[in-house]
């Protein structure tokens, strides 16, 4: 059997509970969204629905939000597996995704009762928060489990459609895989248009997120644009709908949108789309910054990129040099996790110099050690 922490070993562990056939909350602590990511793929064979992000408009509310969503499932034998995401914060706010945590206590016994069996999971550095704050729902767990594997960096599953610089990494696989990726991104959206149809779910928007990158990397660049505005406009339906809840992936999405829409020579809608993308996860980092900034960081790489389509050299200079100003810190601590991403912006931020009238700044890059290996 793998190691109990890694993404195998909690496969493994959960899927030997749900052979047990017994109602209750598997409880997995993760360190990496990516490896939390892997382990639902690995084990969506078990689910009944795609995951369910947890997103209560109120945090007093939770308890009502997750029993409309629990009693939604039908009752079955075997008993329907779901799993449920615990974002970092609920409408940019830790403290109330904590204390929807105390209104689920609450409601512990009405919750945990259902007949199902419930995949939750939560981020490492929130998970004791909380239990602190929901001591006697967590004594009802069936199981605990700790996810602390990273996930490889070159790994498709690993979520990394999110991050702009996959769209590089795709181009540069063999045109058979190429090829292959794309077939399974647009099988995904004609399964969950045929679920869903026009609603706006979160599966359906991350699934033309992967589609419009999987197009572009192809060379069908309409369509990846027309796939990326529909996951923009997804997106934008779910924030309308559950507040604040989807507002990093609406960022997200939009600067992904901003660089299509550039290389379609759209370049006053990509300066839009990518300033919006900008102001939203600034003010998300001005609520909760160890978790916002380097996907700020990673916005303000895409807005540059569109100055730099339009000219405006010293602008992306600008940008990039506060989007390493920013990330930097996180690759110092966690030099795995943010290595591409640092890499890839710094070497952006040396040839925006050399097109502009500014010099690099030095001590800037020289906290950034060459990459030993191609990443």
């Amino acid at each position: 059997m793998s190691s109990r922490d890694s993404i195998d070993g909690v496969v493994e562990h959960v899927a030997e509970w749900i052979s047990l056939n017994v109602h209750g909350v598997v409880w997995i602590r993760y360190v990496s969204d990516a490896s939390r990511d892997i382990c639902i793929e690995k084990l969506s064979k078990y689910l009944v629905r795609p995951a369910l992000s947890f997103a209560p408009s109120d945090p007093n509310d939770a308890a009502i939000w997750l029993e409309a969503q629990l009693s939604a499932i039908p009752k079955a034998d075997p008993l329907p597996v779901i799993s449920l995401k615990f974002p970092i914060s609920l409408g940019g706010s830790e403290p109330d995704l904590i204390d929807s945590f105390s209104a689920l206590n609450l409601r512990r016994e009405k919750l945990l009762q259902t007949p199902l069996i419930q995949l939750w999971w939560i981020a490492d550095r929130l998970s004791p928060l909380a239990e602190n704050a929901a001591p006697d729902l967590c004594s009802w767990f069936k199981i605990r489990l700790v996810l602390n594997e990273l996930p490889p960096e070159s790994s498709l599953e690993a979520n990394l459609w999110k991050d702009h610089s996959f769209f590089n990494r795709l181009r540069l696989t063999s045109m058979d895989q190429r090829k292959s990726d794309l077939a399974a991104a647009k099988a995904e959206v004609e399964t969950l248009h045929n679920r869903y149809g026009d609603e706006s779910t979160e599966a359906l928007a991350n699934a033309q997120s992967r589609l419009s990158l999987s197009l572009s990397a192809s060379g069908q660049y309409a369509e990846a644009l027309v796939s990326a505005e529909e996951a923009s406009r997804l997106l934008r339906g779910l924030v309308t709908r559950s507040l604040e809840a989807f507002l990093p992936d609406l960022a997200g999405s939009l600067s992904n949108l901003a660089i299509l829409q550039s290389e379609a020579g759209r370049r006053e809608d990509a300066l839009a789309t990518a300033e919006e993308a900008v102001k939203l996860r600034r003010e998300l980092a001005g609520r909760n910054r160890e978790a916002f900034l380097p996907d700020l960081a990673m916005s303000l790489g895409a807005l540059s990129q569109v100055h730099a389509s339009r000219g405006e050299h010293d602008l992306a200079q600008a940008k990039l040099y506060e989007a390493l100003t920013l990330l930097v810190p996180f690759f110092e601590q966690h030099p795995q996790a943010f290595g591409s991403l640092t890499h890839n912006l710094a070497q952006n931020y040396q040839q925006a110099c050399q097109r502009s009238s500014q010099s690099p700044n030095q001590a800037l890059l020289a906290r950034i050690p060459a990459k030993s290996e191609p990443q």
